[in-house]
C-alpha cells in the first residue's frame, strides 16, 4: 500500500526542486520513484497525468487503491 501522506510530502518537495514542471509530471515522477513497476504499468493509460494534468484526479484514485 502506498503511504499517501508520505507521497504528498514527496510531491511538495519535488515541486520545490523542479518549479518549471507541471503538476502531472511531478506527481508521476514521484510515484515512479516509489513504485516503478506500477508507474511502468500506468504509462500511457487513460489515467496517466504526465502529459495531461486533467488526468490527475483519475491518477490519484488509481494510486490510492494500490495494495
Amino acid at each position: 500500500m502506498l503511504n499517501m501522506t508520505a507521497y504528498w510530502l514527496m510531491v511538495m518537495a519535488y515541486r520545490k526542486q523542479h518549479p518549471g514542471m507541471r503538476e502531472g509530471q511531478i506527481m508521476f515522477n514521484v510515484f515512479a520513484t516509489l513504485r516503478p513497476e506500477m508507474a511502468n504499468f500506468a504509462t500511457g493509460k487513460e489515467f496517466d497525468p504526465f502529459y495531461d494534468d486533467s488526468r490527475i484526479p483519475q491518477f490519484i484514485d488509481f494510486i490510492s487503491r494500490l495494495p
